[in-house]
């Protein structure tokens, strides 16, 4: 398998434009950076490689290649380039078929790099099933790959109102709840609706 460096010495001199693009086991990459850091890229591709395949594998899903995968080091563009909160640091988008990862020394801790890659695996094996028929509500998915792949701090506060609540209703706050840039009112949701999918 040919290294990073050897690879982008083969690539057209257009790649150092940025962002970078380059391809590497049938992952399109999209690297939005002024410079390759080959430690960190090839760090990224090995475990992305890696628990992309098995996290679909466990889920029975289909593997949809080539892929495409945005990477960024910077968190101000990654927040305004995709519009996601603060404390973000991975997402798959199901309407482009597009994971967005934040690399930083943080997320870049093995442990968690496997954790957030999973769990984004988690998302798009979701989709790759193509229910059209049903589209799960976002909250129920997230508590599902929550539950396999807890991506979020394990909250210690309570959370029994939401089990006073009707389904509906629990899907309605869910919605609104997630789409917050409160860290804890999205982590609530994340822990209630794993709790769900695990009591079904």
């Amino acid at each position: 398998m040919p290294t990073l460096r050897l690879l982008i010495l083969l690539l057209p001199i257009s790649i150092f434009a940025n962002p970078i693009r380059f391809q590497r086991d049938q992952i399109n990459y999209i690297y939005h950076d002024t410079k390759i850091n080959e430690t960190t890229l090839e760090k990224f591709h090995g475990l992305f490689e890696n628990y992309y395949s098995k996290t679909l594998d466990d889920l029975l899903a289909k593997k949809n290649y080539p892929l495409r995968v945005e990477i960024y080091t910077d968190a101000n563009r990654f927040r305004a380039d995709t519009g996601l909160a603060s404390f973000t640091a991975g997402m798959f988008d199901a309407k482009t078929e597009t994971f967005y990862f934040l690399l930083t020394p943080k997320t870049l801790q093995e442990d968690k790099l496997i954790t957030i890659i999973s769990h984004e695996a988690c998302h798009a094996a979701i989709h790759s099933k193509k229910l059209d028929f049903y589209q799960i509500p976002r909250s129920l998915e997230e508590g599902f790959c929550y539950l396999h792949y807890p991506s979020e701090t394990i909250l210690n506060r309570d959370v029994s109102a939401y089990s006073k609540m009707g389904f509906n209703e629990f899907l309605s706050i869910s919605e609104k709840n997630l789409a917050s840039s409160d860290k804890k009112k999205r982590e609530e949701i994340y822990q209630v609706s794993a709790r769900f999918i695990r009591f079904i």
